[in-house]
């Protein structure tokens, strides 16, 4: 008979909180909206943050990206090999990096390509460009592979011909594959670029001996990458680097940090991991007020009702759970919403991306981890409210 007693109790109890909802319907859909904009941005930002680390800290090691970056006058090649002595350096490849112009007659703006020399037959090259599709390059036929934002802004095809100036002279360069690197995930012609412009810009690989041919004049390098053992001073390395090139006319030495593909990268993903965790707790915080007002309202009112419910034997804690049952459905409705919109929202918002990183594998994925955390996250904020705004019931005397 108790049994039967508790289940109708509970039932009583039930229907009281649906009437409740229903009387204050304004209040708690305000709640469960702003609780799902609070969740969507958490869990659409933060799937975006996880694929663009997870893409880029995969590019990197696969590709084995540069560590420090040199721009020099010209070098000769047998000199390079001697700075591998340097304390702290683990590789350093030297490239003949020039930038020439594309004679497009269709095109009302003037477009330029930065051509990099490659080593094909190199084992774990340093910055190693990454053939998405294409054929691998031919030194007979000025083969290159160019980076796929360019090749699709200009409309290229695989085997067309880019009609260039070099050394004075018109050459043509065939379009052999589409290709990335990593040092060119943020292709920017200069410093003071803000955006990418693939239509009037694009990088080039080109073997080394075709660059050759292409300049002929110049048989030493114009760009050093290196890579260092863990653990080292970047500043000592550096000290000693500029004394052994100023010879040869040295320009600049920089870190990964800052070279302005990596750098923009980077600031865009502190961006993005700052906006994930603040922007949530800003909107869950307004719903947890709003929550708590509510609650503390409606227990002012009932304070009659809650009283005959202690006299009819309901004890306190049971009474603070039911009230608290209140933020734990709007929590969990919010919460439910928020998330699913956030992971459908992940998908658009990383082909977004896709516009300006040239990053293999940035696409949109479904992450159970950050749906379960997202809900705890939701429930979290609500309990908390609800049991701040309902914990006045343990004072209410029997009536």
């Amino acid at each position: 008979a108790s049994n039967t007693a508790g289940e109708g109790d509970l039932v009583m109890l039930y229907r009281k909180m649906i009437r409740d909802i229903r009387e204050n319907k304004g209040a708690y859909l305000a709640c469960i909206v702003i609780i799902a904009m609070g969740l969507l941005v958490f869990t659409a930002f933060s799937t975006m943050v996880e694929t663009l680390q997870t893409s880029q800290q995969s590019f990197y090691e696969n590709q084995n990206f540069a560590d420090g970056f040199i721009q020099l006058r010209a070098i000769p090649r047998d000199e390079v090999k001697k700075l591998e002595d340097i304390r702290g350096i683990k590789q350093i490849q030297g490239r003949s990096v020039k930038e020439v112009s594309v004679l497009e007659p269709k095109s009302k703006e003037n477009i330029y390509l930065r051509l990099v020399s490659v080593e094909p037959e190199r084992e774990n090259p340093i910055n190693g460009a990454l053939l998405k599709t294409g054929a691998p390059l031919e030194d007979k036929a000025f083969s290159i592979w160019i980076d796929n934002k360019f090749f699709d802004a200009n409309d290229y095809d695989l085997n067309d011909d880019i009609e260039i100036i070099a050394s004075g002279k018109k050459r043509k360069l065939s379009v052999a594959g589409v290709a990335n690197s990593p040092e060119f995930i943020y292709a920017l012609r200069t410093a003071t670029d803000m955006f990418p412009s693939p239509e009037t810009f694009g990088i080039a690989f080109i073997t080394l001996e075709s660059m050759e041919k292409l300049f002929p004049d110049e048989k030493s390098f114009n760009d050093l990458v290196f890579t260092m053992e863990p653990d080292t001073d970047f500043d000592k390395v550096k000290a000693e680097l500029e004394t052994k090139l100023k010879p040869y006319g040295l320009q600049s030495i920089i870190p990964r940090d800052e070279q302005i593909s990596h750098l923009l990268l980077s600031e865009e993903l502190k961006g993005l991991v700052s906006m994930s965790k603040a922007m949530p707790v800003m909107f869950l915080s307004i719903a947890a007020m709003i929550l708590y007002i509510t609650l503390k309202r409606l227990i002012e009112q009932q304070r009659g009702q809650i009283g005959i419910l202690k006299a009819e034997g309901f004890t306190s804690q049971e009474i603070l759970l039911h009230y608290m049952s209140y933020a734990l459905i709007i929590g969990l409705v919010g919460g439910l919403i928020g998330v699913v919109s956030g992971a459908m929202l992940s998908y658009p918002l990383t082909s977004m991306y896709e516009v300006f990183f040239d990053l293999p594998g940035l696409e949109g994925k479904f992450s159970w981890y950050l749906i379960i955390w997202g809900i705890m996250l939701s429930l979290g904020f609500s309990l908390l409210a609800g049991y701040q705004g309902s914990r006045k019931v343990l004072a209410l005397e029997p009536a």
